[in-house]
């Protein structure tokens, strides 16, 4: 959704709040209720076409597609080292899972890659006293580690047949329209109760404007760690998530609170000792309170 998509959005919630909180002035008045009664109707329509675009958090982006093939690069020239290491020594197994090219990685869908990239980075660190720093050093691996990080936490997708459906977008570009035509007639309708009502007419007036910029509204996340088995809530559980820079650890109650995130898909992960790791994609919603459970299991 545009910038400007956005701001009429806002401008038409501001029309309809204001016509809602001065209803006494017009409710005689049937040609301006009916069309008020109308931009209800016709503004409701265009918030589930708006949330409906906006829900789409997977279409394409050029960073995500560049950051894909940074780590898709380095990923083909740490199987082909470590490849023809595991083959010298002899080790078909460790051979085999190295045994990946660059467009295995490239053209699988994002969430396969992600998974493939870091089970090679589990398997190269759990090696990496014997392939560096003849093969690979640990200064790569941290390179590697990096790109992925950059690959998991870039919103968006890669493929450029995600996008946004066109009857989705085209749905809200019309439902904009429609209310254009709405307050349109509303506000040459008003133009009588200049005299009479000139605060009511003012007002209307002053919401006839496009805000430069929406309020922001933080965006909350809040997790709820339990153990998998008693369903017991657990204590310092260490946590990170994609989405914000803070590292935080739960409280007595079990829930890690995050009040200040950005909206997308997040990749959140949990470390606790004498439990297994744990790593959950969530998708956060803007402008409200995202909760989500989580269960460790021990390990």
């Amino acid at each position: 959704m545009t910038d400007l998509q956005r701001a009429k959005l806002s401008r038409n919630a501001t029309v309809v709040k204001f016509l809602e909180n001065n209803k006494e002035v017009f409710e005689e008045d049937a040609e301006l209720k009916h069309f008020y009664n109308k931009l209800m109707s016709d503004h409701a329509q265009s918030m589930v076409s708006a949330e409906d675009v906006d829900g789409d958090d997977t279409a394409f982006s050029t960073i995500k597609l560049e950051a894909k093939k940074d780590v898709c690069e380095m990923a083909r020239l740490l199987c082909s080292v470590a490849k023809a290491a595991f083959f010298s020594w002899g080790d078909k197994d460790l051979c085999k899972k190295t045994k990946v090219g660059y467009l295995h990685f490239f053209r699988s869908n994002d969430f396969y890659t992600e998974e493939r990239i870091k089970d090679l980075h589990k398997l190269l660190s759990n090696h990496i006293k014997s392939l560096s720093p003849e093969h690979i050093t640990e200064e790569q691996l941290d390179e590697f580690r990096h790109k992925i990080k950059v690959f998991v936490e870039t919103t968006g997708s890669s493929s450029v047949n995600d996008r946004p459906p066109l009857d989705v977008t085209t749905r809200l570009k019309l439902d904009l329209k429609v209310i254009e035509v709405d307050i349109h007639y509303i506000f040459s309708r008003a133009v009588k109760y200049k005299k009479n009502h000139e605060a009511f007419y003012q007002g209307l007036m002053n919401c006839n404007t496009i805000p430069e910029k929406e309020e922001e509204v933080d965006t909350v996340v809040e997790f709820l760690i339990t153990d998998s088995d008693n369903k017991k809530t657990l204590q310092d559980v260490e946590a990170r998530l994609s989405k914000s820079s803070e590292k935080l650890t739960s409280n007595q109650e079990g829930k890690i609170i995050y009040a200040h995130t950005k909206a997308g898909r997040g990749v959140a992960t949990f470390l606790l000792a004498g439990y297994k790791e744990c790593v959950s994609i969530v998708k956060i919603k803007a402008g409200m309170i995202n909760r989500f459970a989580v269960s460790l299991e021990a390990g």
